[in-house]
């Protein structure tokens, strides 16, 4: 199986200077970082806490490959480099495939593209993605093989939201699906950081620059977290458990309004 990627290159100021300074204009750019940032939280939650993620969808062009790039640029090279796999999987591979990738990716944030191109049902790979644990198998002597485990968030992206895709599979989904992946219309606001610029070309020509960004700094975000976290974990867990009450407090003054 193939070693996850965590190599780094530039450091933590040109990362800051080159993406971190324009995730202000951006809500998705913000949430595919703040995606890769929450995934280690996750050994610090509730045990009952399950796996979960978002789906990018829009139109092709409007910047929801790149917004994949920054998020998993945070720990290490987002493609393909010096003859190494980068970070990013697709929907391509195979269901066996994605749950290795999943387990490579432990306490960290899995990031598939391409969610159109499907081989196989996106529903059951969701499902056993968000049950953390992999299909049961046998050893050769007929043996019952021990079952690995993972934590972590999802990113994917797409043309179409996932129940869509699911449905052109001919796949399922349980009722449970849209609580746990969330589906999140991507819009190419991206033009903000060409002075307000919305032609297309302009917009284009700017993701086009956020995408050379991206495959020029990355790896060291992770590192300097990781290094916070491991530093000083019980004050992590007790910031956590903090933000989390103070999320679902303001679920519910949402609901009851």
């Amino acid at each position: 199986s193939r070693r996850t990627d965590f190599s780094k290159r530039g450091s933590l100021e040109e990362w800051r200077q080159a993406i971190g300074a324009l995730l202000p204009y951006s809500k998705e750019l913000t949430l595919a970082v703040g995606c890769a940032f929450a995934a280690p939280l996750l050994c610090l939650a509730d045990d009952a806490q399950m796996n979960g993620g978002f789906h990018f969808f829009g139109k092709s062009g409007h910047g929801k490959t790149t917004a994949i790039e920054v998020a998993a640029g945070i720990y290490g090279a987002p493609q393909s480099h010096a003859g190494k796999p980068g970070r990013i999987t697709t929907w391509t591979s195979t269901a066996n495939a994605i749950e290795a990738a999943a387990i490579g990716h432990n306490d960290s944030l899995l990031c598939i593209d391409e969610a159109g191109a499907a081989t196989s049902s996106i529903g059951s790979t969701i499902y056993r993605y968000s049950q953390g644990i992999e299909k049961g198998r046998s050893n050769k002597d007929g043996s019952a093989r021990e079952q690995r485990a993972w934590r972590g968030l999802l990113l994917s992206s797409g043309e179409a939201d996932l129940a869509t895709f699911i449905q052109r599979s001919r796949g399922w989904a349980d009722a449970g699906l849209e609580t746990r992946f969330i589906d999140i219309p991507y819009t190419a606001r991206i033009g903000d950081f060409m002075n307000g610029a919305e032609a297309p070309r302009a917009i284009a020509t700017a993701y086009a620059d956020l995408k050379r960004r991206a495959e020029s700094v990355y790896g060291t975000p992770g590192e300097a977290w990781l290094r916070t976290l491991v530093d000083d974990r019980e004050k992590a867990g007790e910031l956590l458990k903090e933000i989390s009450e103070q999320f679902d407090q303001q679920s519910g003054d949402v609901k009851g309004a």
